[in-house]
């Protein structure tokens, strides 16, 4: 009985072959998802506000916008920085139930991104400034 064991263990050894590890040399980094590079975008909407102030005048805006926006990322190793911009042309706008005519024409903002990744997530802060071309009329009093 223990040469039939002996046999089988030697047969199983023989035709098994041995385990190695793909690469010794891993580095988890080198395998990482690369979110650099230059990106741009457009869009296009719809929007509308519906309110009243505490002075007893309700507002109704409503109109269309389109957008584009462009920016460039940089990664080193998990960390991430980059730059944004981007514009909008919106024809939105309205009447106050007191006269007064508001019309917004323009956004455009600026802003720095800085953040962490690991893979294929990524949490990032971003800041920066903003400016927006906004007409307001009022009525000639009566």
């Amino acid at each position: 009985m223990k040469k039939f064991f002996a046999i089988c263990a030697v047969a199983l050894g023989s035709v098994s072959g041995h385990a190695s590890a793909a690469d010794l040399s891993y580095n988890r980094f080198d395998q990482q998802y690369d979110w650099s590079g230059f990106y741009a975008g457009a869009h296009a909407g719809y929007g509308w506000i519906k309110g009243a102030d505490s002075f007893g005048s309700s507002d109704r805006f409503d109109g269309f916008l389109g957008s584009a926006h462009a920016g460039y990322i940089y990664m080193f190793q998990q960390f991430l920085f980059g730059v944004e911009i981007d514009g909008s042309l919106l024809d939105i706008n309205g009447t106050t139930n007191l006269g007064n005519k508001e019309e917004a024409k323009w956004l455009a903002s600026a802003r720095l991104r800085a953040g962490f990744t690991h893979d294929r997530f990524l949490v990032f802060a971003t800041g920066g400034i903003s400016a927006a071309g906004v007409e307001f009329t009022n009525p000639e009093p009566a």
